[in-house]
């Protein structure tokens, strides 16, 4: 069985109580941690979550809200005196400086007192595990930032990754940032829970793709504090799509 749990489920602005985007997934004694957003570390002392149970994290892109929140989960674990290895995947663009932040952070690898890899996602890239699979799916959320970077000469390839968890026959999709619905299509089909960017898409739009893709059950997460997830809900009842819900700190749903 696979268990999804919103660790921090905050905007791009950072929220008084709650953190920036952080999942968990739990398959077997596994948990997998999908982006690392600000306010991570305490998140995980608030829900009694062991980080050091924590073997992999999967970073979608590198904007701030979805991941600075990794130096301090690592400086935390060190302080845990953390023994098993831990492995980071995140956008190849990203991997170079994020060797180059932790020696600014004095998290030396050779210091920890755990095995440290960072892992480079690709377009190819697919992790498979026993009995669990994740496979990245690009989308254009970054996209937008292409006329900044010409003539600029930086790395930044605006690299920027959905999720595809995969145990036995269940399936649960990531969407973390979007740039649109579509971005979604290709991997959508016969999704048992949809954890949907709310803030960047069209919501107008989502009842007819999740209904027409067999969508079953529908999370709406990085959602601003204004928003009005009642209007939402009932746009999507009308429309067929029943099983909408919104996230929250430590809730945890059964796939």
């Amino acid at each position: 069985m696979l268990t999804f749990q919103v660790i921090g489920c905050a905007s791009g602005m950072p929220h008084p109580k709650l953190a920036g985007s952080s999942y968990l997934v739990r398959q077997g004694g596994r948990l997998l941690l999908f982006d690392a957003g600000e306010g991570l570390s305490s998140a995980l002392r608030r829900l009694d979550v062991d980080p050091r149970q924590i073997g992999t994290i999967f970073i979608s892109h590198m904007h701030s809200d979805h991941f600075i929140g990794v130096p301090l989960f690592i400086q935390m674990n060190y302080l845990l005196e953390r023994r098993q290895r831990l492995d980071i995947f995140l956008p190849a663009e990203a991997v170079g400086g994020m060797r180059r932040l932790l020696n600014l952070t004095y998290l030396f690898p050779h210091k920890l007192g755990f095995e440290l890899e960072l892992h480079k996602i690709t377009r190819s890239f697919s992790l498979e595990m026993i009995n669990l699979k994740v496979t990245p799916q690009a989308n254009s959320h970054l996209q937008g930032h292409a006329k900044h970077l010409r003539g600029a000469r930086l790395a930044n390839k605006w690299e920027c990754y959905s999720f595809v968890i995969e145990s036995g026959g269940r399936k649960i999709v990531y969407s973390a940032d979007l740039g649109d619905l579509d971005d979604l299509l290709p991997v959508l089909a016969d999704t048992d829970l949809l954890v949907l960017d709310g803030m960047h898409v069209d919501l107008t739009q989502l009842p007819a793709v999740a209904v027409e893709h067999s969508v079953k059950r529908v999370l709406l997460t990085h959602l601003p504090e204004e928003f009005d997830f009642k209007k939402v809900k009932e746009h999507c009842r009308r429309q067929g799509l029943r099983q909408v819900y919104q996230a929250k700190e430590g809730l945890m749903v059964d796939i």
